[in-house]
């Protein structure tokens, strides 16, 4: 059985000039996890991330890490922020018969 380990807080460099932030891994997302939450498959995330369309950050082995704020700009407004009503049901259209 696996443990699951806490968040930790880290450093991790942003690739942006060596500036450096601190960030929990609860705000960070992996690739695929991002992708999920995006609604788009890994493969076109991964694609972003190498173009410079999407902002990561680097773990020190390496890896991307996306932070759950640079998921914003390509979310509805309304599911950019849990509990603001994003689960509201649109309205109903009307049908008109002949």
């Amino acid at each position: 059985m696996r443990t699951r380990r806490p968040a930790i807080a880290a450093v991790y460099s942003t690739g942006e000039g060596g500036c450096c932030r601190s960030m929990t891994a609860s705000t960070l997302l992996t690739p695929r996890q991002a992708a999920e939450k995006l609604g788009i498959s890994y493969t076109v995330l991964k694609h972003w991330i190498l173009a410079g369309r999407i902002r990561t950050v680097k773990t020190p082995g390496g890896h991307h890490r996306v932070p759950l704020d640079a998921l914003a700009e390509f979310l509805p407004a309304s599911a950019a922020h849990p509990g603001s009503g994003a689960h509201q049901r649109p309205e109903p259209v009307a049908r008109h018969r002949p």
